[in-house]
């Protein structure tokens, strides 16, 4: 899995996101993860450490290419609202929830 990674970071010019998963998989373990949201604040961290910036379109690239579908898996949470502005709405993908201690939508 790791080489079709790889070979998809050098496609888009993104090779250092490449070293940066691979780095993170020898201190986490190479998975699976069954919670993307957590393991996108292990690669923050480990970005942080190796200063390498994060980019909207680098955790695409991760989610493409790494991430599989689970119904099991914990919700990807792709936004979060402050409570009171967004009314829940499941027909729309709208749900209450807690993260990290504070109150979300």
């Amino acid at each position: 899995m790791f080489d079709r990674f790889r070979h998809a970071c050098e496609v888009a010019g993104e090779v250092p996101l490449a070293n940066l998963v691979v780095g993170l998989a020898a201190r986490i373990g190479r998975g699976p993860h069954r919670d993307f949201n957590q393991f996108r604040r292990e690669l923050e961290e480990e970005a942080e450490r190796r200063h390498v910036k994060v980019t909207p379109k680098r955790i695409k690239l991760v989610q493409s290419v790494l991430a599989q579908r689970d119904e099991q898996a914990e919700p990807v949470i792709a936004k979060r609202h402050k409570p009171g502005k967004i009314v829940p709405d499941s027909l729309h993908g709208l749900f209450e929830a807690i993260i990290e201690g504070s109150e979300g939508r």
